[in-house]
């Protein structure tokens, strides 16, 4: 099978993969089930002959981060660098065996759901846009989005590079997509062109074609359940369309058996997004696993969160998840079958090299002198003590970013910092006032050592204001 690669023709993972085992038991499966309220998403996947390491990472909101592109990880010189920076808007519990930052997939506490699948893809080359990785793009999103539509937006707001892949999206309100990189354009199917939510490593316009040949869909040919040959997509949307009234979760958990390949899938992973429930098993240990989390605190008082997924038990495992360490992150990164030759382009740093940036890239964001909006904020001093003096405190612990708004008139009031990220290069805070009890909306655009602010009460906007960097 001829892949194809938008930046080297080289680096593909799942192609060195595919040089040592059959194509056809490489196989990574994602679906929706959605039924008045209930509101599931379902993944296997499958890399054959090994058992694939990993972590579940609970990922905090109001982490500064850097974008990374696959190009810089992986040559001497950095070459092609990302420019993208941001702060996570929302927190996130993604499945990771890459790194931090770097998830298989994941859902957002907004409850915008991506994963990956394997599939041949072309990525759109534009060089005027910023890069990031696959891997990273897909952080980038669950930090910073809450719907579908702007997922879909996202896809063409960047240069992408790394292995190919294909996504599955949907958001709390259960609106489906896949998103498709092919002939070096956006492809996407959502709405009344995606009527089986669910995607597998055939692009979906394919999977449309081939289902028309069964019984059911307009064909002739039984679907036997039992058969791997039948594509795992005909069976999914058998399985949803005669859905009798079982209980979803172990009707979910029942799907991800019968859509299986030829072996149990390394991992299982189904999460129910109205209960607020995990549950994961992988081929190594399928006892059953799961936690809440909908008491998780995904504010970044405290540390990212993350637990090995070979744990043994069937249990509850929420009690076991230990702070992000690196040392913990490089049991799974040295784990990784990466070999020597054929994996990484000539003349790149060599494997073990790539490993240690894989779990050293965030150090950049612990840097000081990375951290651009960080310090405090005056406006100009008055003489006329009617007028209001602004002052913005933004501190960053390691990467968690913190703050106070201090407004000085004839009082001073305080105000902490409730939300903190970036969009479109801007500063977007928000805190209640403490004088007027209302939500302040406050936008900050950062030119050099000024700081232009425009504040909003709902949709009003009030004076604008500049800052100085002290």
């Amino acid at each position: 099978m001829k892949m194809k690669s938008a930046i080297y023709g080289f680096g593909l993972f799942f192609m060195m993969l595919l040089s040592i085992i059959p194509l056809k038991l490489h196989a990574c499966s994602t679906f929706q089930f959605k039924l008045a309220d209930e509101l599931f998403f379902g993944h296997n996947l499958n890399e054959p002959d090994m058992e694939v390491p990993g972590f579940i990472f609970i990922n905090k909101r109001g982490i500064f981060k850097h974008g990374r592109s696959f190009s810089e990880l992986v040559s001497k010189n950095y070459d092609n660098a990302s420019t993208v920076k941001w702060i996570s808007r929302y927190g996130s519990i993604t499945m990771n065996n890459f790194g931090k930052d770097f998830p298989d997939g994941g859902i957002n506490e907004a409850g915008l759901y991506i994963w990956e699948m394997n599939e041949e893809a072309d990525y759109p080359q534009n060089k005027k846009l910023p890069r990031l990785m696959h891997m990273n793009w897909m952080q980038f999103v669950l930090d910073n989005y809450s719907s579908t539509k702007e997922v879909i937006q996202s896809a063409s707001a960047f240069q992408i590079d790394g292995w190919t892949w294909h996504y599955f999206v949907s958001d709390a309100n259960g609106n489906a997509a896949s998103i498709e990189f092919l002939n070096g354009k956006v492809v996407v199917h959502t709405g009344d062109q995606m009527p089986v939510p669910a995607l597998f490593n055939t692009p979906y316009s394919r999977e449309m074609e081939l289902i028309k040949y069964y019984k059911g869909f307009g064909g002739q040919y039984d679907i036997d359940m039992n058969n791997p040959e039948v594509p795992r997509f005909v069976k999914t949307a058998k399985l949803l369309k005669e859905y009798k009234g079982e209980m979803p979760t172990e009707f979910c958990l029942e799907m991800l058996k019968k859509i299986k390949v030829y072996e149990t899938p390394d991992w299982s992973v189904l999460i129910d997004t109205r209960k607020k429930m995990f549950y994961f098993k992988t081929s190594l240990y399928p006892e059953l696993k799961y936690f809440s989390f909908e008491n998780i605190d995904f504010s970044n008082k405290t540390p990212c969160r993350i637990l090995n997924i070979d744990i043994s038990k069937g249990t509850d495992v929420l009690g076991l998840f230990q702070p992000y360490s690196d040392e913990l992150l490089k049991q799974v990164i040295d784990k990784l079958p990466i070999p020597d030759e054929g994996f990484l382009p000539k003349g790149s740093i060599p494997v073990s090299e790539f490993k240690n940036r894989l779990i050293t890239h965030h150090h950049i964001s612990l840097k000081p002198e990375t951290q651009f909006f960080a310090g405090i904020w005056k406006t100009e001093a008055s003489k006329d003590k009617e007028e209001v003096q602004w002052e913005i405190l933004l501190n960053v612990n390691h990467d968690a970013v913190t703050g106070k708004v201090i407004r000085t008139n004839k009082t001073t009031d305080i105000s902490n910092i409730d939300h903190i990220y970036i969009k479109d290069n801007k500063l977007y805070m928000t805190y209640i006032s403490v004088k007027a009890k209302n939500m302040v909306e406050l936008v900050a655009e950062i030119k050099g050592n000024k700081m232009y602010c425009e504040p909003f009460v709902n949709d009003q906007a009030f004076a604008s204001y500049t800052l100085t960097k002290q």
